[in-house]
């Protein structure tokens, strides 16, 4: 079976699977974390010893059991639209969960204050500013659904 490329997302699903901070993962590497940081976003590629740095990576943390189907079978859902019975709190836990990211990761990454997401998660916050709601997709890297808006 071909190796999938390691691409944006997939430098991203690995840090994060890791556990790790992406200066974190640049040190395990030995490449410079402004440049590990560009590439996981997606405006710069990556070298060829590097991507071949980070197979290396993958395949030990494999092989200790740390990681699952990297790449190949993520089960994250296409946009932020929650299931039959789901508010929307539960949605964005259930695919936070899936991209093993935890709360203060997310809320860090969307520009939120933690017990803010932590109230949207635990329905305190029923409904959340569309701009919000943006912020949070936009960190998890999906689309959020047009149908939200900022009244209930």
């Amino acid at each position: 079976m071909p190796t999938p490329p390691i691409d944006a997302d997939a430098i991203r699903y690995i840090r994060i699977r890791l556990g790790m901070s992406n200066a974190e993962l640049a040190d395990l590497i030995h490449y410079p974390a402004d440049a590990l940081l560009a590439a996981e976003e997606g405006t710069l590629g990556l070298p060829p010893w590097t991507v071949h740095r980070l197979r290396k990576v993958i395949g030990l943390a494999e092989a200790f059991g740390q990681l699952r189907d990297i790449v190949t079978s993520r089960e994250i859902p296409a946009t932020l639209e929650p299931q039959p019975g789901e508010h929307i709190g539960e949605t964005i836990r259930r695919i936070r969960q899936a991209l093993g990211i935890g709360q203060q990761e997310l809320s860090a990454a969307a520009g939120l204050n933690f017990d803010t997401l932590r109230h949207i998660e635990y329905g305190r916050i029923v409904y959340p500013k569309r701009e919000t709601l943006a912020r949070i997709a936009k960190a998890m890297r999906i689309p959020l659904p047009p149908t939200f808006d900022d009244e209930p």
